[in-house]
């Protein structure tokens, strides 16, 4: 899919209401539990403050808790429901509806940048252009946090894979060195990067108490060897 059919999508307020109906499950939950505390932990490591911009904000689940970090979040989409979404469950964030291939700000503008579950699903000189914008209005030794959703090699991206030779389904994903390769290309250096869902669990059907998958995939999340076999990444960049 074309990145403009995939923005048109969530011009429509169904698409969105369906986006939103995602994470209605048990897994979801807990994945987006992970993600926002990888990003806490970032932002306590790497000393993040100033002026936060989350890119394509969705409804607000990454950019509304971690808010209370910064100075000023800045939250951008191309969707005037998901807009409409977190002005309303967020006043504090400031969000726009924005383009992220032609953001409207200035250069070095911000100190630490995140983008979660978006730049995976576009062709490479989309994605090209995105990273370049995202480094353009990072400052020098800013920070940028992205996510790949979905791993090529992990089991579930294998399948992915192979309905896609045999289905034509057109199911993106990314593995780690394509994905280190468009951040080396765009001019950052990556600093770590963390598995999302070692541990094999689906939408409602998981084998142990929620706290309790949330702590153990935390432990995991940085072990090499399986969180190179995880569902998803987190990148920790820095602007060089």
């Amino acid at each position: 899919m074309s990145y403009r059919d995939y923005t048109k999508q969530y011009l429509k307020e169904k698409k969105v209401k369906e986006y939103a109906s995602l994470f209605n499950n048990i897994a979801d939950k807990v994945v987006s539990s992970l993600e926002v505390s990888v990003a806490e932990k970032m932002i306590r490591k790497y000393k993040a403050g100033g002026r936060h911009l989350d890119v394509a904000c969705g409804f607000g689940r990454i950019a509304c808790p971690l808010s209370k970090f910064f100075q000023e979040t800045i939250a951008i989409d191309t969707s005037p429901h998901m807009i409409k979404r977190i002005r309303k469950n967020c006043p504090a964030v400031k969000a726009q509806i924005m383009d992220a291939e032609h953001m409207k700000f200035k250069s070095d503008s911000f100190g630490f940048i995140t983008m979660f579950r978006f730049v995976m699903n576009f062709q490479s000189d989309v994605r090209h252009n995105i990273f370049k914008e995202l480094h353009r209005v990072l400052k020098p030794g800013g920070i940028l946090m992205f996510n790949v959703h979905l791993n090529k090699w992990s089991p579930r991206g294998i399948a992915a894979q192979l309905r896609n030779r045999y289905q034509k389904l057109g199911t993106t994903y990314m593995s780690y060195t394509e994905a280190r390769r468009e951040l080396r290309k765009a001019g950052f250096k990556v600093l770590e990067v963390r598995g999302i869902k070692v541990l094999p669990f689906y939408k409602n059907r998981i084998f142990i108490n929620k706290t309790a998958l949330v702590f153990i995939e935390r432990l995991l999340s940085g072990v090499p060897l399986l969180k190179h076999a995880a569902d998803g990444y987190v990148f920790v960049c820095k602007k060089d």
